[in-house]
């Protein structure tokens, strides 16, 4: 895969040299980059989300040792410094590989924008050079009635796909709004939730039933202190227009 992403990445540079020598790259060629630039787009959105699970298990083994390190301080005895000095090292080395990771993150997300600009670039160069064909529209787009558990919540998210890239706003019981982002790759379903009042706060992924109606998967909150815990299951059931 990586091997793969390599020789896209080497293709995108060549196809950007070729429209850059050129007063108007023709629709075959944006159309071949945006493809390409949109492959690697989701390789590194995959990449974030592996990167905010490592980070999320580091801050849960943070938390533990934080408590373990309080409570052996609060103990009276030599053995007790002993240990208090071992579990503050593993602090240490913990700290240091949530800032390798925030590093990690920092990186991704200027790539990220980076694409996703060239793409907005290259789909005004693709009006300007004449209508692009209808392109069916995706799986996901609609909308669909969605309980989150065990917090039993319910709510509705509103969905637009284009190609392997997901948007849309949602609402959730308790007054709760915002926007989504994502992707979808081989049925696989990934989303960010950007809350209007709490900012990056939830990451949902999951799997699109073979008829299309269902998604089931896992929820994961980014604040492990926030109500209904840091993670639960989540479905999601497509709602036909009629309803």
């Amino acid at each position: 895969m990586r091997r793969a992403m390599t020789i896209m990445a080497i293709l995108a540079l060549g196809l950007v040299s070729t429209v850059s020598h050129s007063p108007a790259a023709d629709r075959p060629t944006l159309e071949a980059m945006m493809e390409v630039e949109q492959a690697l787009l989701t390789e590194d959105m995959e990449k974030m989300r592996a990167l905010a699970s490592d980070r999320l298990q580091v801050e849960l083994q943070l938390r533990t040792m934080h408590r373990t390190l309080g409570a052996i301080l609060g103990s009276p005895g030599e053995e007790n410094v002993v240990q208090a000095e071992l579990i503050f090292r593993q602090i240490e080395g913990a700290e240091a590989s949530r800032r390798m990771i925030f590093a990690a993150q920092q990186e991704l997300v200027g790539r990220i924008i980076d694409r996703k600009r060239k793409l907005e670039l290259m789909d005004e160069q693709l009006g300007v050079t004449g209508p692009r064909e209808e392109v069916d529209a995706g799986p996901l787009n609609g909308t669909w009635r969605v309980v989150m558990m065990p917090r039993e919540q319910n709510g509705a998210f509103n969905l637009v796909q284009s190609g392997t890239l997901v948007s849309g706003t949602y609402t959730l019981a308790g007054g709760w709004s915002g926007s989504l982002q994502g992707t979808l790759v081989n049925r696989k379903v990934y989303l960010v939730r950007i809350d209007s009042k709490l900012g990056k706060s939830m990451e949902f992924e999951g799997s699109i039933s073979g008829d299309g109606r269902t998604i089931s998967g896992t929820w994961l909150n980014y604040d492990l202190g926030g109500q209904g815990g840091a993670q639960g299951q989540w479905t999601a059931t497509r709602v036909d227009q009629d309803e």
